[in-house]
This record gives C-alpha cells, sequence and structure tokens, in this order.
C-alpha cells in the first residue's frame, strides 16, 4: 500500500525515486522482489513495511485469519512484540533531550518507595543501564507471572505488580558489569516516564512522538479486542503457555494483552514502524546529538547482536543494520534500518512456530543479499 502522494508532486517524487541511493531502482521493482522473496512462506501471512525517505508502503501477504480465510490487507496490524522497546527509548531519549531525566543517574531519583526498593539492584542501577538491558534483574515473565496472567484475563497489571515477581531473586550480576535480556528493564522505564512526565505513558508517547510524525497506526495493547489486528498462532510449545490462536471467533484476545505494557505494549503496521525508524535516524524524534548514545552498542551474545539503548547493531552479510526483534505469543516482529542506504525494513508474521519463524528469517537473509 504505497501512501497517497499531492498529484503535483508525482512526477517529481518519480524522478527522486529512479535515482534515489536507497533503492537503486524503481518501487514497482522493490515491491515484486518483495514479493517474490516473501510470499506463500511457512507462515499463515506476512506484513512487510519499507521507508526510505521518498516513499514509504507496505505489503501483505497470506491469510490474517485461517479459519475464516480472510486475507490479509496492507493496513492490518499485528503485534509489535519487544520492537515496542524502540518507542519506550525513545521516549526516554526525548525527555533526556528535554533535560527532564539523565542517562546515568541513579534510579533512585525517579523511582521511590517500598515497591521500587524492592527491586534487586536497586541502589546501583541507572536509567542507562535499564536500556541496555545491563541490570542483572529476571525477566517477571517468566516467573509465577505467566500462570497468574492466565487465570485472570482482564486484570490490569501495574509496574509495581510486575517488579513484585522479581523482588526476591537474586541478580544475575551487579549493575552494569554483563547483558541479560529482561523486560522487567523497560517495565520500570515506564514506570519513570511515567513519574516524570505525570502522564501514563501512552499518552506522553503519543503526543510526544507518535502524533507529531502522524504514526496513526500504533495502537496501545490495553483491550483485548483491536480493530484490524491479524489473528497469531502460537502453535504448542509457546515459552509463556499461550498455545494455539490468540483470538477467538470474535476478534477478541483469550488473554489480556496488557501484561506486557512497556516491554512492547502495542500491535502496529510495518509501514509506520518503518517511518518511525527513518525519523530517529534523521534527528527528528530526539535529536541527532544523542543518536551516538543511542547506537552505541555492547555486546548482547545472548541476543546474537550487540545493544544500545533499545536497539540492536547485527551483521547481516556483511552489512551493518539498527533495529530491534520481537516475540509476543502468535507474532514474530523484525525492525531493520540500514544506515548506508537510509532506508527501513519492518517485518511481521503471525505465527511463533518454529518452520514459520526460521522461514522468516532464511527469507530475510535471501532478501538482503539478493536484493538490498
Amino acid at each position: 500500500m504505497l501512501t497517497p502522494m499531492i498529484p503535483h508532486l508525482r512526477l517529481l517524487l518519480l524522478l527522486l525515486l529512479l535515482t534515489s541511493p536507497a533503492l537503486g531502482q524503481h518501487p514497482d521493482t522493490l515491491c515484486r522482489k518483495i514479493a517474490e522473496h516473501f510470499k506463500g512462506g511457512a507462515y499463515p501471512a506476512v506484513l512487510i513495511g519499507y521507508a526510505d525517505g521518498y516513499m514509504s508502503f507496505s505489503q501483505a501477504f497470506g491469510l490474517a485469519d485461517s479459519a475464516s480465510q480472510k486475507p490479509l490487507q496492507p493496513d492490518d496490524l499485528m503485534m509489535s512484540g519487544s520492537t515496542g522497546k524502540i518507542v519506550v527509548s525513545a521516549a526516554v531519549l526525548k525527555l533526556v533531550s528535554q533535560n527532564r531525566l539523565e542517562l546515568d543517574a541513579p534510579i533512585s531519583r525517579y523511582l521511590k518507595g517500598e515497591w521500587a526498593q524492592l527491586t534487586p539492584n536497586y541502589n546501583c542501577l541507572t536509567v542507562r543501564q535499564l536500556l541496555q538491558h545491563r541490570t542483572g534483574l529476571a525477566r517477571y515473565i517468566f516467573t509465577d507471572f505467566k500462570e497468574d496472567v492466565k487465570l485472570n484475563p482482564d486484570k490490569v497489571w501495574t509496574p509495581q505488580e510486575r517488579i513484585r515477581y522479581v523482588s526476591a531473586a537474586k541478580p544475575l550480576f551487579s549493575c552494569g558489569s554483563a547483558f541479560a535480556y529482561s523486560d522487567t528493564n523497560y517495565i520500570l522505564l515506564g514506570a519513570i516516564i511515567e513519574e516524570v512526565t505525570k502522564q501514563p505513558f501512552y499518552t506522553y508517547a503519543e503526543k510526544e512522538i507518535l502524533a507529531p510524525l502522524q504514526l496513526h497506526s500504533f495502537t496501545p495493547t490495553t483491550q483485548r479486542s483491536i480493530e484490524g489486528l491479524a489473528n497469531g498462532y502460537a502453535g504448542t510449545k509457546d515459552p509463556l503457555g499461550f498455545t494455539g490462536e490468540t483470538l477467538d471467533a470474535s476478534g477478541k484476545s483469550r488473554y489480556n494483552m496488557q501484561f506486557e505494557w512497556t516491554g512492547g505494549g502495542y500491535a502496529y503496521n510495518p509501514e509506520d514502524m518503518a517511518k518511525l525508524m527513518l525519523a530517529i535516524f534523521n534527528g527528528k524524534v530526539f535529536g541527532k546529538e544523542l543518536l551516538a548514545d543511542y547506537t552505541a552498542t555492547l555486546p548482547a551474545p545472548e541476543v546474537g547482536a550487540e545493544y544500545g539503548l533499545g536497539i540492536m547493531k547485527y551483521t547481516l552479510n556483511g552489512k551493518t543494520l539498527y533495529g530491534h526483534s520481537g516475540f509476543f505469543p502468535g507474532y514474530i516482529a523484525q525492525v531493520y534500518y540500514d544506515p548506508e542506504k537510509r532506508a527501513a525494513y519492518v517485518f511481521q508474521i503471525n505465527t511463533t512456530q518454529p518452520n514459520g519463524t526460521q522461514d522468516m528469517y532464511g527469507r530475510i537473509k535471501s532478501f538482503f543479499q539478493e536484493v538490498i
């Protein structure tokens, strides 16, 4: 789905596209090659978004719902999984750019009270370490929480309740000394954002980041029904135990997706995420001065990449890419930004079955090798 353009600009745009350093090819050619690489994969459906500053689009292949045989549409949504952390880290860095938050300040400056002090390593943790996953905090999702969230599918979970699930866990390591990926870090960041802004996280993110960029598809996962959300298929080996289909016959989630919050917390269309990545690297979200901090990555072998301030650095076929991966029961998302071509690519599938995930990443590798 190409973004509508003002008619009298179309000729100029076409000339720009034909010489675009990001594409090196006509947009129709790029769309055709995407179809060649991703249509008919080992997943029910795939959404692909692209943006390069000259144009943006999304493409859809497959079925939004296997039972009804409903085709996936280019403007449909899938769950963000941890790619939603891109919005969270952008919100943190926006506050840093406004001198309302300091990266190397201890979290105790912003989070106080008994619940906060129960956080392991509380006395030495900094905002930067939360962003980098260098805190030693356990993952609240992989505790009794994953069973409790299924027992009460309509419960709205607070940051304080989530943190209590890890409060008795011994830190994996001392503050800043190693990497261990943990959604708990981003739950604390969400609480810090709310404390500093005196607004709900989603309100601040919408007003300061998403709305100014006209990224209207980003939908907070605060309800069990999300309009335009493709059904997800988790299979039988989901690590959280949310097996089977994500949505029931009425389109309602079988559990409360709110449990993820600032660990991910969005459904979106990939075109909008591609636009967000482009805006971040063009300095339009939190300025250009913080980009050096944002992309100052450290080894993160657990995720097969390096990790910065809410962004991963990948090496794919010898190419350096920045982005993030995302998992949510029934959904996989992968975001890339190519700094050489100044272009962003977002891939989403609606299955977490191993064969579907392996197929998607195999096709991505081939796509970047043969096309980009």
